[in-house]
């Protein structure tokens, strides 16, 4: 469990650039799209980072996020949807 605790908690690691990364691509996506792509990805890095903090025990029971902290991100991933798609465009015209 330690050995496969170490690599989980790598690959959580070296998922962080890819979660900022993705951001890029999102703006080129439908709205609704965008909007579940940002919402999972907030999501399952809240997994990751839950399996991080528990250590080798993460595997004693399923790694999961509450109802509500799911909502929650799912309203986040809309503002960040939103920002992407519209805010950050308009921004980068204007400084064209």
């Amino acid at each position: 469990r330690a050995a496969c605790h170490a690599l989980a908690a790598r690959l959580v690691a070296m998922a962080e650039p890819y979660y900022r990364s993705a951001q890029t691509g999102i703006r080129f996506l439908p709205f609704r799209a965008a909007w579940a792509i940002a919402s999972a990805a907030l999501i399952y890095r809240d997994i990751g980072r839950t399996l991080v903090r528990r250590g080798p025990a993460a595997w004693d029971r399923r790694v999961q996020t509450s109802a509500a902290r799911k909502y929650a991100r799912l309203v986040q991933g809309l503002g960040s949807a939103i920002r992407i798609k519209y805010l950050t465009q308009r921004t980068a015209s204007r400084h064209a």
